[in-house]
Formats: C-alpha cells, sequence, structure tokens
C-alpha cells in the first residue's frame, strides 16, 4: 500500500508582493510562518552574530589562526549550501591573509 501523504493546509492570509512568482507563494503558504517578512531575504534579517553561541571563542581561535598562520581545515557538505558556503570561506580566509586552508566533504 502506497504511503499516505498529508498535505499541509494553505495560509490564505499570507499576502505577498507581486514580484514573488506564484508558484513560490503556493510553497510559502504551506509552510510554517505568519507573515510575507518571514520570508524575506535582505540582510537586515540576519541573525547578529552576537547571539551566536560560542562566537567571542570562535573569533579568538581565528585571530590567533591568522597571527601564527595555523593551517585551517573547513568541512562542508557537497550540495548547493554546503558547496557555495565553502568557496566563500576559503576566498574570506585567503582575503584575511590566510595561506594553508584545506576543505573536505565528508562522505
Amino acid at each position: 500500500m502506497p504511503p499516505v501523504v498529508h498535505r499541509r493546509p494553505f495560509n490564505e492570509n499570507i499576502s505577498f508582493s507581486k514580484t514573488v512568482h506564484p508558484l513560490i507563494q503556493k510553497i510559502f503558504k504551506q509552510r510554517p510562518i505568519t507573515n510575507a517578512s518571514d520570508i524575506e531575504l535582505g540582510l537586515n534579517n540576519l541573525l547578529s552574530p552576537e547571539t551566536f553561541k560560542g562566537i567571542d571563542d570562535a573569533v579568538c581561535l581565528l585571530v590567533a589562526a591568522l597571527e601564527k598562520q595555523q593551517r585551517i581545515l573547513i568541512v562542508a557538505d557537497f550540495d548547493a549550501d554546503g558547496a557555495t558556503s565553502c568557496v566563500v570561506a576559503i576566498d574570506c580566509l585567503r582575503k584575511f591573509g590566510l595561506k594553508q586552508i584545506d576543505y573536505v566533504v565528508p562522505n
């Protein structure tokens, strides 16, 4: 017997800008969002880095690695966002002045 697929009910109370494609609107209306601003992708909606757990320790480690020219290893997923973020991280670290940057994609 095939599995039963339960679809989420549409949230018809959300109105999107006309710039959002109708298919994308349909997808978002089935997600647990309360208003269109929940999907706003602008930089103003990013979480503040100060709220990240362990950010101070991570900054200290990075500064020490930069000062000592230590080797850095980036572990990244091999999917669209993992590969992209890996490239961005390598580029950024090179611009900071690091010379020994490696990456690995786990199996």
